[in-house]
Parts: structure tokens; C-alpha cells; sequence
């Protein structure tokens, strides 16, 4: 009888364990269902508004990079101080309280005037074939800037129509042409076209209205590279042919875009970013209170070319400084920092020195911005001056005042960050910069780095992969802001 009972208490035992197990299966089948039915949905959402947005080059990111996105932006969290009011820390660190709800984010108006998208001529026989691989391979290795090319011309085709994006080119009030010209330079010519003379020609092809302003979304670096990939002989040949000709520009260099200063829009050099880096806020906090960084090649050619000598800028600073929280170093291939020093560097730095180099401008300042690093130009070279010792002699030219090379405008009040005058730095660096540390008091520095965090997306162009990723920045939002009101003024 006893055997009889435990038996039964053993059976049903089993029967509940085998109930739980049961229900637990069909509960974990039905949550990977409903992931399974939520993916492909937003799938399925993201492919019909590109369908509906025109034709796409590049195909949209693999389901291993939307995992990515949704997991990176799950597993971030916004850092901040929780006080009111600044503290130091146990390390130096001065922590400024900008959490993003303090910071109003940037509205934009509801454009007036709509945009057609002139897309790449399928000029080489690579790219036609594999447009994925080709290009995802070239621009991983490829300078950051060449990348803003396929970041600028993704990121529009992504805007609706409410955003200005028309696919009807009778609609439109303005062209922009997008052209993979850094990534063709780098693919072999379709058989049938061998020069950049087919290449000029498919672009002309593509022109239904020359009257109407077009806006070259290709930016380069130097003008060797520009008459290479065809930038500056494109741009002049559409201009001769009668086209209403405008260029981007990470600095307003005809020798580069091939138009004059008032023709080329600047736009930021471009910062990698991480997937991971999409909600990470930590440049906005732990700063230590009047430090200042710098860490660049010497640029030989600058000198000769540019009058900059940047080694005897800093060499004063470096030796003989009095000051506690300076670092300021020239380095090269031996010494350089890695990535992951640099940006620890920029992020916990209060002030970035931003110096010239061969022609006024360098990626310096993009970095700045997006580390949250207040930035001291050194010289008047980015407003548009050569002055002494600034000597104009190669590769570029003064703009003068009314083109400056500063992005953003109507949306960055540069006269309010610190400008030094680049001999008297060169001389007296630490008296210099003391006088910086005292007209810049607490609420001063808080101020321009709530202007820096309130459009910080706008020096970002996107997040991953640029060829797959669909984490745009906004630098597209805030350049069809400011071609449009160019545009209305005409």
C-alpha cells in the first residue's frame, strides 16, 4: 500500500513537471514569434517607405544590423549628474550638469521648397554587380571624409515628402546630385566608359532643368583628389554647360569643389561613430575644469604651403607651461595615440585647441564638438583671413570674411567661442590661455556647451556602417535648412 502511494505521488510529480515544462516551451516559442512578427514587420515598414521614397542604391542593413541598432540603443543609458549644481570628483573632474532634458532639441521648420535626388550614373561594372560588398570594403579603409558621399546621399533619400523629398523632378525647386566619385576612383569602369569625359556625360544626361539650383553632395580633401575622382571637372563642366551649380564643401576651397567660395556650402568633417556610441551622452560630464588638449601631426607641408608651423605653436606650451591641466603634444606614426585615448582625452578636456594646418581648416574641430570639448581656435583662419603668419601659398585661398569656413551659421553663434590671436599664442601660450580661463567663468563654459550638445547631431552624419546602417545624424537636416533659405533669398 505504501509502495502503491508512493508511486502515485511520484507519477503526479512527474505529470505537474511535465505540465510546467509544457507551458514554459509554448510561452518561450510564442515570445520568439511575436520578436520574429515584430522584426519583420519593421522590416517590412522600413522597405515600403524607400519604396515609396524614390530608388535606392544601396539596399537597406541585414537583419544582423538592425539587431545591432535596436540592441545598441536598448542597452545604453543617458550619463549625467543627478545635482543641481557642479561638483568635483574624487579625480579633478569638474562635472557640469547637462542632462539631455535640459537641452531643447532643434526644431526645424517644415520646408518651403522640395528636393529631387539626382542619383549615381552606374559607371563601373563593380558596382552594378555588388554594390554591397564594393563599396562596404572601400569605405572602411578609406578616408572618414570620402564616406560622407554615401552617408549624405542615404540620409536625403530617407527624408519624406513632408521633409522636402519629391520623386517628381517637374515638382522640384531644387536638384541634388549625388555621385559616388571617391568609390569609383577605386572600382574599374564599366567597358564601355573609360574616361571621366562617359562619366561627365551621364551625369549631363540627367539634367531635365539646368535653371534650377543643383547641389553637389560630394565633398573632398585636397585638389589632387579632386581632379582624380572627377569632383572639381564635374562641377565645372556642369557649370559651363549652364547648370545653376552649388557644392558641398568641408571647407570653401575651389581647388576642391571647383566653384568659387559663395558656391560651396561647408559641412563638417566626418567623425566615426559607433553603433554603440548612438545614445552615449558621457561628453557631456566629467570635465576637468580648464584643461586643454591637443594632439596632431606636425603637418610639414603646412608650413610651406600655409605659413602654420605647429610644432613652434605648442613647443612653449609643452616645455616651459605653468599651467596644471595642459597637454598639448605633436605626434607621428611612432607616438600616436589610438582612438580610444584620443576621445577618452577630448571627452574629459574642458578646451580643445584647434590649429591650422595646410589649408584652414582640419578634422580637429569636428572632434571637438561631438566630445563636447569647448573649442579655442587659434588664428582667424576658419573665419575666412590670412593673417600674419598665415601665408596663402598652395592648394587654397583666403575667402575673406564673408565666406568663412564655419558650418552652421544660423544655428552656431561662433563669434561666442574663444578665438586667440595665433602670434601672440605662439609667443606667450600660457598667458594667452589664462586670459581664456578668465573670461570664460562657469556659466559662460555651461552655455556653450549647451549650444555644443543642442547640435551636436548636426556634426554627425550617421551611427555604423555607412553603406548598411539607418542611424542618420542630421548634418543633412541642418544643410537643407541652410541651402533652402540661400535658395529663397536669390
Amino acid at each position: 500500500m505504501k509502495s502503491e502511494n508512493l508511486k502515485m505521488r511520484m507519477d503526479c510529480r512527474l505529470t505537474i513537471f511535465t505540465l510546467a515544462i509544457t507551458f514554459a516551451l509554448s510561452i518561450f516559442g510564442a515570445f520568439q514569434f511575436t520578436l520574429y512578427s515584430v522584426s519583420s514587420s519593421a522590416k517590412r515598414k522600413i522597405n515600403e517607405r524607400n519604396q515609396n521614397n524614390g530608388t535606392v542604391l544601396i539596399q537597406l542593413l541585414s537583419n544582423r544590423e538592425s539587431t545591432a541598432v535596436q540592441s545598441a540603443e536598448a542597452d545604453m543609458t543617458v550619463a549625467g549628474t543627478d545635482g543641481e549644481s557642479s561638483t568635483s570628483n574624487d579625480n579633478g573632474m569638474h562635472n557640469t550638469p547637462l542632462l539631455a532634458d535640459t537641452v531643447s532639441p532643434i526644431e526645424f521648420k517644415k520646408p518651403t521648397l522640395k528636393y529631387f535626388i539626382i542619383e549615381p550614373p552606374e559607371y563601373t561594372s563593380s558596382l552594378l554587380t555588388d554594390k554591397n560588398g564594393v563599396s562596404d570594403s572601400y569605405y572602411k579603409f578609406a578616408l572618414n571624409e570620402e564616406s560622407a558621399e554615401i552617408w549624405l546621399h542615404r540620409a536625403f533619400q530617407q527624408l519624406i515628402y513632408e521633409e522636402g523629398h519629391t520623386i517628381d523632378p517637374s515638382e522640384a525647386d531644387v536638384f541634388l546630385i549625388a555621385g559616388y566619385l571617391h568609390l569609383n576612383l577605386a572600382t574599374p569602369p564599366r567597358p564601355e566608359l573609360g574616361n571621366q569625359t562617359e562619366m561627365i556625360q551621364l551625369y549631363k544626361d540627367k539634367i531635365v532643368n539646368k535653371t534650377k539650383p543643383h547641389l553637389l553632395l560630394t565633398p573632398t580633401w585636397n585638389p589632387g583628389r579632386s581632379q582624380k575622382t572627377g569632383v572639381a571637372p564635374l562641377t565645372d563642366a556642369l557649370q559651363k554647360d549652364g547648370v545653376n551649380m552649388w557644392s558641398v564643401g568641408i571647407e570653401r576651397n575651389k581647388s576642391w569643389q571647383g566653384l568659387p567660395p559663395n558656391r560651396i556650402l561647408p559641412i563638417p568633417y566626418v567623425v566615426q561613430q559607433s553603433l554603440e556610441q548612438r545614445n552615449d551622452k558621457s561628453s557631456l560630464t566629467d570635465k576637468i575644469e580648464n584643461s586643454v588638449f591637443y594632439a596632431g601631426d606636425a603637418r610639414r607641408n603646412a608650413q610651406g604651403w600655409a605659413g602654420c608651423h605647429r610644432e613652434e605653436m605648442i613647443l612653449p606650451l609643452k616645455e616651459n607651461s605653468t599651467l596644471p591641466n595642459v597637454d598639448v603634444r605633436i605626434v607621428d606614426k611612432k607616438n600616436r595615440l589610438d582612438q580610444a585615448e584620443y576621445n577618452h582625452r577630448m571627452i574629459t578636456s574642458e578646451y580643445c585647441l584647434i590649429l591650422c594646418g595646410d589649408t584652414p581648416t582640419s578634422r580637429s574641430l569636428a572632434s571637438a564638438w561631438v566630445s563636447g570639448c569647448i573649442p579655442i581656435m587659434v588664428g582667424s583662419r576658419l573665419r575666412g583671413l590670412c593673417e600674419p603668419p598665415c601665408q596663402a601659398r598652395f592648394g587654397w585661398a583666403a575667402t575673406g570674411k564673408e565666406y568663412p569656413h564655419f558650418c552652421f551659421p544660423d544655428r552656431i553663434p561662433w563669434k561666442d567661442f574663444p578665438e586667440v590671436d595665433e602670434s601672440k599664442f605662439t609667443l606667450h601660450g600660457d598667458q594667452v590661455l589664462q586670459q581664456v580661463f578668465s573670461q570664460y567663468d562657469k556659466a559662460k563654459k555651461q552655455e556653450l556647451r549647451r549650444t555644443m550638445m543642442q547640435v551636436r547631431d548636426g556634426w554627425i552624419y550617421g551611427w555604423g556602417d555607412p553603406v548598411t546602417s539607418t542611424s542618420f545624424g542630421q548634418v543633412h537636416k541642418y544643410l537643407w535648412e541652410e541651402f533652402e533659405k540661400l535658395v529663397l533669398v536669390q
